[in-house]
């Protein structure tokens, strides 16, 4: 597992210049969603704040299937620079002819391709000169600058369609990490 800092991905996003690609890598590292998630979002999935996950793609039957879980099916609060992002994108998407909120906001008329997608994320690396990650670390990024800044495991859990089983075997180095902190700050005390 390799994770981004906020100032790696930073670097990342300052050499995409598609208005798509901006929106779906920040999207990827600010929610810590599945990348199968994420190219079938449809604009109707996206009310302006949040977004709705209620499907996903499926690499095997290569088709839009029922999430990977009944924790996958979730509605993820956005920041703010994420919705201006969207926002803005979804104008131009607007402009379109055939544009409707049943469209792919990652592909407009079919989901944006796994293929194109780490062909994208390994060209924008090569270019920021960050080091190298796979579209799921985008995920464990996420989760991991939650769980370091003190977000308590069941909510992580919850925001990346996990159960907290799942996230406590899958990031338990970082918990051990906050229990040195506690016992740190404890010692100050």
């Amino acid at each position: 597992m390799n994770v981004w800092e906020i100032d790696e991905f930073n670097k990342f996003m300052s050499v995409i210049e598609d208005p798509m690609d901006q929106c779906l890598f920040r999207l990827l590292y600010m929610t810590g969603m599945r990348k199968g998630e994420c190219v079938v979002l449809q604009w109707k999935d996206y009310d302006g704040y949040t977004i709705q996950i209620n499907k996903t793609y499926s690499k095997i039957s290569k088709e839009i299937t029922y999430p990977k879980t009944d924790n996958s099916i979730r509605k993820l609060d956005l920041d703010t620079k994420t919705c201006e992002m969207l926002n803005n994108y979804l104008k131009i998407c607007k402009a379109y002819d055939g544009y409707s909120d049943d469209k792919y906001i990652f592909g407009f008329y079919k989901p944006y391709s796994f293929t194109t997608l780490k062909r994208h994320k390994d060209l924008y690396i090569e270019k920021a000169g960050v080091k190298y990650i796979r579209i799921h670390d985008f995920r464990h990024s996420h989760a991991s600058i939650l769980i370091t800044k003190g977000i308590p495991i069941t909510a992580v859990a919850e925001r990346i369609g996990d159960t907290v089983e799942t996230a406590m075997n899958v990031y338990a180095h970082l918990m051990k990490e906050s229990h040195e902190k506690i016992k740190n700050l404890l010692n100050e005390i």
